[in-house]
């Protein structure tokens, strides 16, 4: 496997520590949601940088592409489905059993509230149909010559789709997955905006970052509709300001939770839920809530995510491509 860029890490850690703390004090962390839009622009940059290497947008590759994704987020995402299913939500199995399908297709949302546990998952279908739609739309881009402009058009789209009211959350999110897409292409062209490296820059995206999570998200005005945009422009922002000056430092912490931030994502809402179940309010102790969470997704990390992620790197290689700059790339992880 390739190894990890350590910052894309900490961004990881930073995304699922504000979703974790929002979720379990809302009052902490009001805007805490949008460390989801984070996620949605590291997986574009990331996802964006592998499908441009020499030979991978052939059919077989795509496929190839596909299921290595699949291997990716299904294992953990089908333990969660039957944590909740058998354990956690068993008095309304009957309830749960009726909407599996849509639920592991990525093709329905849930008509009945079944907690966070369930709450989280409309993001995993909306990443799962950005990496099907994606490759045919950067070979179309591709081909036009003008791939930067013609994501921008399609971020215009996204964002109109938005105000509109789209049923279609995959297209109403999709222009934050392109603000990772663009960088990635501008990577590739060496012509990221060289004042992103600038501290100023640095320092302004942390701003947008920490007032995103201290703002409540509302759909009420323009401002707070979009909050989830800002803070997906701030990681922009912040991943071509490390791109140009990649940091000396290491943050161990930072990037251990990165790495088990998939787990995190997913876990974090059964352990609410439990608690809110059997005492009837949500965690107070808020440090003791992330460590027991973080601590279930170190072992299922090791335990469920990383034998498959292996199987899929041993049994599906990509055929013929050349390997990009340790800064543009990552593993599938």
């Amino acid at each position: 496997m390739e190894q990890r860029v350590e910052y894309l890490d900490w961004l990881r850690a930073v995304a699922v520590l504000f979703v974790m703390v929002g979720h379990a004090s809302p009052s902490t962390a009001p805007g805490g949601a949008i460390g989801v839009s984070v996620f949605f622009v590291i997986s574009g940059y990331l996802i964006c940088s592998i499908l441009l290497r020499d030979g991978m947008l052939t059919i077989p590759n795509v496929v190839r592409f596909w299921v290595r994704r699949a291997a990716r987020i299904y294992p953990m995402y089908v333990a969660q489905i039957l944590i909740v299913w058998l354990w956690l939500y068993r008095d309304d199995a009957d309830k749960f059993l009726l909407q599996m399908p849509g639920l592991l297709t990525f093709t329905s949302d849930f008509g009945v509230w079944f907690g966070y546990s369930v709450g989280v998952l409309w993001s995993l279908a909306v990443e799962f149909w950005f990496y099907i739609t994606f490759p045919a739309l950067l070979f179309i881009a591709r081909r036009t010559g003008y791939p930067v402009t013609f994501f921008l058009i399609l971020m215009v789209v996204s964002i109109a789709a938005r105000l509109n009211h789209t049923e279609s959350l995959t297209l109403a999110y999709y222009h934050q997955f392109l603000i990772g897409v663009i960088i990635a292409l501008l990577v590739d062209n060496r012509k990221v905006p060289e004042f992103l490296a600038s501290h100023i820059a640095f320092n302004s995206a942390l701003a947008v970052l920490a007032i995103c999570v201290a703002v409540p998200i509302t759909a009420r005005n323009f401002g707070g509709y979009f909050q989830g945009t800002y803070a997906a422009l701030a990681t922009g922002v912040l991943i071509c300001h490390w791109l140009q000056r990649p940091p000396r430092a290491s943050l161990p912490i930072m990037q251990g939770i990165g790495a088990i931030s998939y787990s995190a994502y997913l876990l974090h809402p059964i352990v609410i839920d439990y608690i809110w179940k059997t005492k009837q309010h949500l965690p107070s102790h808020i440090p003791t809530f992330v460590a027991i969470s973080l601590s279930a997704s170190l072992v299922t990390c090791f335990a469920i995510e990383r034998p498959f992620i292996a199987l899929a790197h041993k049994f599906i290689g990509f055929k013929k491509f050349s390997v990009a700059p340790a800064s543009q790339t990552e593993t599938f992880s």
